[in-house]
């Protein structure tokens, strides 16, 4: 299985807000915990097609806890199709 993660880039030039899209492939739960940390919040799409919100709250190579609404969820490897995390532009990125 293969495990997606996308990385939005939000940057504002010339004070108006634009859109840059950057995407890094992790394979596995192991290979995430070096592209997200503990406090990301990310956006999961499990493997029936259901959308979770949420905050990192710990990543091991086999599973991943996730803060949501004030409740902690578990999730297995198995049991997550796609990871988004939305992240602001670096201050170098702006042109």
């Amino acid at each position: 299985m293969r495990i997606r993660i996308g990385l939005l880039v939000v940057a504002m030039l010339a004070g108006v807000a634009g859109l840059a899209g950057a995407q890094e492939l992790a394979g596995t739960f192991d290979q995430l915990r070096v592209l997200i940390a503990p406090g990301s919040k990310i956006t999961i799409i499990d493997a029936s097609g259901q959308t979770v919100k949420g905050k990192v709250v710990t990543l091991s190579a086999t599973a991943l806890r996730l803060s949501v609404a004030g409740a902690t969820r578990e999730l297995a490897e198995r049991d997550v199709d796609q990871i988004r995390e939305r992240r602001a532009a670096s201050p170098r990125s702006r042109s």
